[in-house]
């Protein structure tokens, strides 16, 4: 799915939807999947009267242009640290032997040639075990990459201790097959699913590919996020910038009325009269929404009392001075 955030400190998500308007009949124009930016002209009479605006609190806010970031959706999920910790100890372990029957296989060699040395069967024991725990130790780690991918450090390296400890969060990121060909991921942040905004969202220290596994189309990813906040098994949303900036139009949230499961705004023309407008609110950020059509820069969108318009259009009583 692609997504707009605005560039910087862009919220994803925190939709204020303002609801009226029940229990009426359904109009033409009316219909569920109208497009972005469509609209219904409501006032065809006389506009409001300055009195009557002021009674039922009308408000109204300019249309803005924006720059905003084309982004691409995908899923996350925090990983258990003690997988990762056990396959390091294990790591450890190996290495520990390794190095132990390494040097009692040097010792053997060196006692060799002189009078009274071991015999060739110590010899031979002390090769075999060296062979044995360095298979051991290459088998560790190569279980250590088919789970975790390439990591960018070694064994040992404070990093991957911060991981192992639980002080900083592995993430297992999903990634949809639509990034441009040859693109590299950049801009990697989660986002909660509690409707946290982005400006409050986590950025990758670190990410590398990983493994797919159990049949999953798209970028297999592991990535770093600093802290130890994240409850192990969280699932989140992965963004990643795609493209170039672009130019969008700045909706603010309390414009947005909903009517028959759809969003809608009213914008008021020069003479005063208003119009019943659909807005795609498929790119929050944090005054609002992101709308790349349907809209001009400098149009007056009203901020409040939009649910008294709606209740008015469709056939409740009207309010006057």
């Amino acid at each position: 799915m692609m997504k707009i955030a605005i560039a910087g400190t862009a919220p994803l998500w925190g939709v204020l939807l303002v609801l009226a308007g029940c229990g009426h009949q359904k109009d033409a124009d009316d219909e569920p999947g109208a497009t972005a930016g469509s609209a219904v002209e409501v006032d065809k009479g006389a506009p409001l009267t300055e009195a009557q605006l002021r009674l039922m609190g009308i408000k109204v806010a300019a249309v803005t242009a924006t720059t905003v970031q084309q982004q691409v959706q995908g899923q996350a999920q925090v990983m258990p640290h003690d997988v990762l910790a056990q396959l390091l100890a294990d790591i450890s372990v190996a290495e520990a032997a390794s190095s132990q029957s390494t040097a009692a296989l040097q010792r053997v060699q060196n006692l060799a040639a002189t009078p009274g040395a071991l015999g060739a069967e110590a010899l031979e024991q002390a090769q075999r075990q060296g062979r044995i725990d360095a298979v051991q130790l290459q088998l560790t780690q190569r279980k250590l990459s088919a789970q975790f991918g390439a990591l960018p450090w070694r064994a040992g390296d404070r990093q991957l201790e911060a991981l192992a400890s639980g002080r900083n969060k592995l993430l297992q990121v999903l990634l949809p097959g639509v990034l441009p060909a040859g693109q590299a991921v950049s801009g990697l942040q989660f986002v909660p699913l509690d409707g946290t905004s982005a400006d409050r969202g986590m950025r990758a220290l670190q990410h590398w590919s990983a493994p797919v596994s159990g049949g999953s189309i798209g970028l297999s990813l592991y990535a770093v996020v600093e802290g130890s906040a994240l409850a192990e098994g969280t699932h989140l949303v992965a963004l990643v910038n795609v493209g170039k900036q672009v130019t969008a139009l700045e909706l603010p949230a309390e414009a947005v009325v909903v009517h028959e499961g759809e969003s809608w705004c009213y914008v008021q023309s020069a003479s005063g009269q208003f119009q019943r407008r659909k807005v795609d609110t498929s790119h929050p950020h944090q005054q609002g929404y992101a709308v790349l059509a349907g809209f001009t820069a400098g149009e007056q969108v009203v901020t409040q009392g939009a649910g008294l318009l709606l209740s008015r259009e469709f056939g409740q009583q009207a309010v006057e001075p």
